[in-house]
């Protein structure tokens, strides 16, 4: 793919056909469809249901990874579309190039009429670049049979035409999809904080979202870790939160450059030395001297 000269539509997986009755996606990265077509603005989709799964029998979707599609074009990370008895567990998405782009980015797209669709204990992280409509979770159809809860939902920047999700209109906030769709009372729309976006390390390091997924069956994450059996991890890697430093290390902060500095020179703020862990934070202060007042 780093030397394609041409590309059209994408599907990283599609499960279409008659039927998907205990069709399993599992333990898939999927990544970097364009290779070095960066321009391209083709749709790109990750995993597309067409077909139905049965009562008993549903297809399964876990434990996936989608991540850097640096295309110009829309991309649909998970899309549903008329596809009952479909469920998705502990996938995570992250839709985070900072390419700009002007068309759309959806992490969870559903559309058609359907039932039996679970979508639980899923990362959706939506931060691209450019001026297009974000959401982590898209219902074009409200009359549908659809559960989502206990999921990470973050986009960032949510304004505009972008949002936590979009229920017969863009919800900004996730209090705003929560009382529309009646869905995601357990979820949350926090930064999951991933290790290593460019390194392709997609384990969270965020507190807020430790241990707050539901068992659904799902036993092992994508790289075959056990999960808990009472509070396994949103997302697609179980992980646990390094602990706090007592008392923290502050380290050494520095800045480049730190003198000569004209109006509207970019600055790059560092710190090294420094502790991490659990909830701690590191807040950025300025004043006129080293001795303040900050």
């Amino acid at each position: 793919r780093p030397t394609r000269t041409s590309i059209t539509t994408h599907y990283g997986i599609y499960g279409g056909g008659t039927t998907n009755i205990n069709l399993n996606v599992s333990k898939n990265r999927i990544t970097n469809p364009a290779g070095g077509i960066t321009t391209s603005t083709s749709t790109f989709y990750g995993i597309y249901f067409a077909a139905d799964g049965g009562a008993g029998q549903e297809a399964k979707v876990t434990n996936n990874i989608i991540d850097n599609f640096d295309v110009a074009g829309p991309i649909y990370a998970l899309y549903n579309s008329s596809a009952n008895n479909v469920v998705y567990y502990h996938n995570t998405v992250s839709l985070d190039n900072p390419t700009a782009s002007t068309n759309l980015s959806r992490g969870f797209y559903q559309t058609g009429t359907a039932s039996g669709i679970i979508f639980k204990n899923n990362i959706i992280s939506v931060t691209r670049g450019g001026t297009g409509a974000k959401h982590a979770i898209y219902f074009g159809t409200t009359a549908n049979t659809i559960v989502s809860n206990r999921n990470d939902l973050y986009v960032n920047p949510a304004t505009g035409t972008s949002g936590v999700g979009f229920y017969t209109t863009n919800q900004v906030t996730l209090a705003n999809w929560q009382t529309a769709s009646s869905q995601d009372a357990n979820s949350q729309s926090v930064d999951p904080q991933f290790v290593n976006i460019s390194g392709g390390d997609f384990t969270p390091q965020q507190a807020l979202i430790d241990d707050k997924g539901e068992p659904v069956g799902i036993t092992t994450d994508f790289l075959n870790a056990a999960r808990s059996l009472t509070t396994p991890d949103e997302g697609a890697i179980e992980f646990a939160i390094v602990p706090c430093t007592a008392p923290p290390v502050a380290g050494t902060s520095t800045a480049s450059p730190s003198s000569g500095i004209c109006l509207g020179t970019f600055i790059t703020l560092n710190l090294t030395g420094n502790s991490t862990g659990g909830f701690q934070k590191y807040i950025w202060q300025y004043g006129p001297t080293a001795a303040g007042p900050w």
